[in-house]
């Protein structure tokens, strides 16, 4: 199904074995680093739903209103579950490190193989970096936030910002190389903190705000702050949310060879935690629509943050507002780290197939931490460099998490497509398999995919300004230009992933 015919790779004279005729991967890293329960904790720290969805409201302040924040949530949170169910049953089916690259060139026909896996690894590669970049901004906002709850007197400025960047940057290189051990541990405890964190600040909200929201203000009553004459249209804009509380699904696919077992835990990952993101999530967005009652208030929130604000608003004490605020920073700081294992992981397996920029580089192992010390410090690299869109409008950083939904949905869409192509190649003895409903489900799931994509493009804000314009077509655009100026690189070395060795997937 592959391309036998891409030249090989030097840097991957080493890590192949043949075996009946075929050409395999032999696993590099840690084959027991994480186990079920760990994996979990990367997958959900990644996105840490219960308490993101509430600090994403920064990205649609004046979007709808409360009703298109709850409708918005379920049809966002329905449509990502499908996009799940497409991925697992192919993760069962092909475990790997480069996930959706190795399923799109197992996939596709073998004359289009190289060129289609090379532009979903590049796709997968830039969502990543612009997912990664954008949580390590927000991490450093809410410290920054915290700066001004303790001092009447502090202006953060885009420096300050830009160098605590950095920091936690710093913090998320040490715990993914030198201190790799300490994160199976670290993930599997964050679940438990991240979801009491939330049903904290839940029942903090419930039992202060009185009276509370009224069910016509929280289900019905549009705010349209953005200028658009068409609530339809300002409804698709407010999705983004959603999209990026339940998502990233590829995260466990890409600790492939850190697990005993990926084919059957690969799957049950992604689904464990895209279940869990939805019910703690729809639980906390209800709870917010209800105790949010001064909405006016967060078109200039408390400390730059909406969630703060809402807090404050509910109970007007400093030190539950700098406890919440603290408990946010924890949460951006625990999914940096996460994000970075897993953004390494796939710029790892990208180069050793020669898709990457010094490739003998990116793909070499520390044999001490068998880890991909050089991709981790790689992906530290480009997230710093993206970081630098912090002295720019809001905008501009919303349309880093723009194009990350575009590059994502891209790399979702292509083996998604490709298995509708292939439906009866799959191995009949997956772990998870769809059967019937899988065609419906993929068709569906490819359906919602164009529709995120595309909303995320739009302008949140009319009429348009350079202050106000939606920059995730702009910054897509230099992504595209970008990767077919590679392709003419790489196009005579790079080749398709190899599978991995059969013990490891059985």
């Amino acid at each position: 199904m592959l391309d036998e015919k891409a030249p090989p790779h030097p840097a991957l004279d080493t890590v192949e074995t043949r075996r009946e005729g075929q050409v395999y991967e032999v696993t590099q890293l840690d084959k027991n680093r994480f186990n079920l329960w760990s994996t979990i904790g990367i997958q959900f720290s990644v996105t840490a739903a219960p308490l993101g969805i509430a600090g994403y409201t920064t990205l649609i302040t004046g979007v709808g209103g409360s009703p298109f924040y709850f409708w918005g949530f379920l049809v966002a949170v329905i449509g990502q579950l499908l996009v799940a169910l497409s991925l697992a049953e192919l993760s069962s089916a092909y475990p790997h490190t480069s996930g959706q690259v190795y399923w799109t060139a197992t996939l596709s026909p073998p004359h289009y193989a190289r060129f289609l896996s090379y532009l979903n690894g590049m796709m997968t590669t830039f969502g990543w970096i612009f997912a990664s970049a954008g949580t390590a901004v927000f991490s450093a906002d809410f410290f920054v936030s915290f700066g001004q709850l303790v001092s009447d007197t502090y202006e953060p400025t885009s420096w300050q910002i830009f160098l605590l960047v950095i920091a936690v940057l710093i913090v998320a290189f040490i715990l993914n190389t030198l201190l790799i051990s300490m994160v199976p541990n670290l993930t599997a405890f964050m679940v438990v903190f991240l979801n009491i964190a939330a049903l904290f600040i839940c029942i903090t909200l419930l039992a202060t705000v009185n009276p509370k929201a009224s069910a016509k203000t929280a289900f019905i009553d549009v705010v349209n702050e953005t200028g658009w004459s068409s609530d339809g249209l300002v409804f698709f804009l407010g999705l983004l949310p959603g999209m990026m509380t339940v998502c990233l699904f590829d995260t466990a696919a890409h600790m492939a060879e850190e697990l005993p077992q990926p084919q059957r835990q690969v799957p049950i990952v992604m689904l464990a935690n895209a279940s869990l993101s939805a019910i703690g999530s729809l639980i906390m967005v209800i709870s917010l629509i209800f105790c949010t009652t001064h909405p006016e208030n967060l078109l200039q929130p408390l400390a730059g943050m909406p969630i703060l604000q809402i807090c404050w608003d509910a109970l007007p004490s400093k030190a539950f507002v700098i406890v919440v605020c603290l408990i946010y920073w924890t949460m951006t700081l625990n999914g940096l780290i996460s994000i970075i294992t897993g953004c390494s992981r796939v710029i790892w397996s990208f180069a050793k197939v020669g898709g990457l920029p010094f490739e003998n580089l990116l793909s070499a192992v520390n044999d001490r931490f068998q880890t991909p010390f050089n991709a981790v410090l790689a992906s530290c690299g480009a997230c710093a460099l993206f970081s630098i869109l912090c002295f720019a409008p809001l905008t501009v950083l919303n349309g880093l998490f723009g194009a990350s939904v575009v590059c994502f949905t891209t790399s979702y869409a292509m083996p998604t497509c490709l298995r509708l192509a292939n439906f009866q190649t799959l191995p009949s003895n997956r772990y998870f398999n769809l059967r019937a409903a899988g065609p419906v489900i993929n068709i569906i799931a490819i359906c919602w995919m164009i529709i995120s994509a595309l909303f995320v493009c739009f302008p949140q804000y009319v009429p348009v300004t350079l202050d106000t314009m939606n920059w995730a077509p702009v910054i897509f655009g230099v992504v595209l230009s970008i990767v077919f100026a590679n392709w003419f690189r790489v196009r005579a070395t790079f080749r398709c992933p190899r599978g991995l060795l059969p013990e490891q997937s059985d």
